[in-house]
């Protein structure tokens, strides 16, 4: 038996996929993502990989003759939502109702059964386990809204694969699932819906285990046998019937693939008997990744013969890409570069490309520090604890992102819902520290405006229990906290932050609540944090000194666990061990001096000899 990927590559470059006669350009978007960012979602084997031979196949079609630099894929950790949202951009850019344009993507997804009452979301490299985290877009349905617009001839090719949870987060999430109605967005489209059987649910393999993808039932479909009437052409209706038909090994991995084209009369291959002759003569290749339009040959060569200035820039312009100096410093930073090359003439072709290349770098570096609070990332955790950085930053790099994109671009609502919440937890934190309940208020009324463009996004509620908690708003803390459940049931600072606000009036509910965010996070300090405060006030002292110890052992600068630390040892007698604790608080940061004056769990050591010693140390007379 020939294998499946040596087929693919046999198929698509001796046979055309598409026998329509074009006039214009063919451009190519393919995608393939087995990789994530995000270490709760199980990587996969295949779909770089069918993305990599799909690309190659484009490179031998006859076709249309697509040039090489018209063919852009983007695999694993490039295919961020915000270059993915670039490549798109770029592949409609200067398209006419002449051109063919084709779009693949292969990854974990969810198909929605229609568009406005469940919408498409696909996981790109750094979306969150919960799509609704204004980690994704719908990616077909802007192809479609774009195609609508422009009338190209196209095809689109999905292979979406459902979501495996861990174990863990089996019992903790909502499942996200391959649905399989069709995608109703094109006009004419053929889906194949795979799952194990029942009473298989238990042995059928996973996308992370399976030894093929449903692109098994297109390579056999193209190789001549969805040709039920033999005319040596396969039309989307005929391929229609014989996916649908076709049986399907169980070691195939579970998950929706479709095409999707202008037609049901759209021709999906022209069979080509010959290609027998060549399986054994071709090797599997290994395609070169395409990360960046702008330096194809071409243009590259046109680079080569700018002057030394123009190529200084340039250089310069991506040095600053590299190094995240996006707006800073002064005189140096990407946007001002870009600027002056705006300015030259001979690097106009360009210009477009640097600008997609800032707007991504833009957004990536925004979702990457959003990103790490949504994974309990300790040193992120610990920068919101000391409320010392600043959060403004990432606010400035998303209103650019959307100054340079425009107000009806596709992503202004996901970049309006990141840029407000940054701004309002920069101002949250600045009211914090001036203890000003006027700039709480205010970050309040920016995180809802920020809840208005993304209803679902659990990082929202949790700032606005946060906020509420501040004010005093209890029971709107609650509910916030407990809507960011709901939307991110893997996220375990919600779970934190709610059992916090239940410790006085609910200790057992706040136990559970914080047992749970420790299974959700194990080594998350801020969540054994919470857990020792509920059993302080439950008076479980050994208990309590466990969890403190547990969250110093994963954040050694963790000053809240040291004080705490030192209550437990003051309860308990041992004075010379508050001390120490005390003191390492202070020198990892605590600040709250006027506390260690009033706290009840500190009156014994304030009523013993060593207290007058260390008071004489670290408080002014």
């Amino acid at each position: 038996m020939k294998s499946v990927a040596l087929l693919f590559l046999v198929l698509l470059s001796s046979i055309s996929l598409f026998a329509q006669v074009s006039s214009g350009r063919t451009k190519a978007l393919v995608i393939g993502i087995s990789h994530y960012e995000n270490k709760d979602i199980p990587d996969l084997q295949l779909p770089h990989r069918d993305a990599e031979l799909f690309a190659a196949s484009l490179l031998k079609n006859k076709a249309f003759h697509p040039d090489p630099e018209n063919i852009l894929i983007i695999t694993n950790a490039d295919a961020t939502l915000a270059r993915v949202s670039s490549a798109l951009d770029w592949l409609f850019e200067g398209t006419s109702k002449r051109d063919t344009l084709i779009l693949y993507f292969a990854g974990y997804g969810v198909i929605g059964q229609d568009q406005k009452n469940a919408p498409s979301k696909l996981f790109f490299h750094d979306t969150p386990p919960d799509v609704s985290d204004a980690g994704s877009f719908e990616l077909f349905y802007q192809f479609a809204q774009l195609a609508r617009l422009i009338q190209p001839a196209f095809m689109v090719v999905g292979n979406v694969l459902p979501l495996v949870k861990s174990d863990r987060e089996q019992l903790d999430s909502i499942s996200s699932e391959v649905r399989s109605k069709e995608i109703s967005i094109f006009r004419h489209v053929v889906s194949r819906n795979y799952s194990p059987s029942p009473g298989m649910e238990g042995r059928g393999v996973t996308p992370v285990q399976a030894k093929w993808t449903l692109n098994q039932i297109v390579l056999q479909g193209m190789l001549g046998s969805a040709d039920k009437n033999h005319d040596q052409f396969i039309r989307m209706k005929e391929f229609g019937r014989y996916i649908q038909s076709s049986k399907v090994s169980e070691e195939t991995s579970p998950g929706y693939f479709f095409v999707a084209s202008p037609h049901r009369n759209f021709i999906v291959s022209k069979l080509d008997h010959e290609i027998d002759a060549h399986w054994d003569a071709l090797a599997d290749p290994v395609f070169q990744s395409i990360i960046d339009p702008s330096w194809n040959s071409k243009k590259y060569l046109l680079l080569k013969q700018a002057g030394p200035h123009s190529q200084m820039l340039v250089q310069d312009f991506k040095v600053a890409i590299r190094l995240g100096h996006l707006l800073e410093p002064a005189g140096s930073n990407a946007k001002e570069i870009l600027d002056s090359i705006a300015q030259i003439e001979e690097l106009s072709s360009f210009l477009n490309d640097f600008r997609r290349q800032l707007v991504a770098a833009y957004q990536d570096e925004s979702q990457q520090a959003l990103n790490a609070y949504l994974r309990a990332d300790s040193r992120e955790l610990t920068r919101r604890r000391d409320r010392e950085a600043s959060y403004g930053v990432f606010a400035k790099y998303l209103a650019e992102a959307l100054s340079m994109l425009g107000p009806t671009h596709y992503l202004n609502g996901i970049l309006m819902t990141k840029k407000l919440y940054f701004q309002g937890l920069d101002v949250r934190f600045k009211g914090q520290r001036n203890r000003d309940r006027v700039t709480i208020h205010k970050a309040l009324e920016l995180q809802l405006e920020a809840l208005t463009f993304e209803p679902e996004a659990s990082f929202i509620y949790n700032e606005l229990g946060i906020i509420y908690g501040l004010v005093e708003q209890t029971e709107a803390a609650i509910e916030s906290f407990t809507s960011a459940v709901e939307f991110a049931p893997t996220w375990s600072i919600p779970y934190a932050n709610l059992a916090q606000t239940y410790m006085e009036t609910d200790s057992r509910l706040a136990l559970r609540l914080a047992r749970h965010a420790n299974r959700l996070s194990p080594a998350n300090a801020y969540t054994r944090q919470v857990e020792g405060l509920v059993h302080l006030g439950m008076k479980s002292l050994d208990q309590a000194e466990r969890s403190f110890l547990l969250a110093i052992k994963y954040d050694p600068g963790y000053p809240d666990a040291y004080y705490n630390l030192a209550c437990v040892k003051s309860l308990v007698g041992e004075y010379s061990e508050t001390a120490k604790y005390l003191e390492a608080a202070i020198n990892s940061g605590f600040i709250d001096l006027d506390h260690v004056l009033q706290d009840p769990d500190l009156a014994g050591f304030r009523a013993d000899g060593l207290w007058n010693k260390f008071r004489s140390v670290y408080f002014q007379q």
